[in-house]
C-alpha cells in the first residue's frame, strides 16, 4: 500500500464553498507533491496517471458506452 495525503481543508467539495470557489475537483498542491516524496509527481503517480490513460484509452469505446448510458 502507499500512504496518501489529503488535504482536509478541501475535502468533500468544500472548496466549492469558499470566498473564491475552487473550479477543479482535484488540486495537486505543493502540501500534495511534498507528501509523494523525493521524486514528487515525477515518480509514482506520474506513472500511475500514464497507465490510467492508457488503460482508459484503450477501452474508450466501452467507457463512452457507460457514460451515455448513466
Amino acid at each position: 500500500g502507499e500512504c496518501v495525503h489529503v488535504d482536509l481543508n478541501c475535502l468533500f467539495n468544500k472548496g466549492e464553498t469558499f470566498d473564491c470557489p475552487e473550479r477543479v475537483p482535484f488540486r495537486l498542491t505543493h502540501n500534495l507533491v511534498d507528501a509523494m516524496g523525493l521524486l514528487g509527481y515525477e515518480g509514482v503517480y506520474r506513472r500511475s496517471c500514464e497507465v490510467t490513460l492508457r488503460l482508459m484509452r484503450s477501452q474508450c469505446d466501452s467507457l463512452l458506452t457507460y457514460v451515455w448510458n448513466v
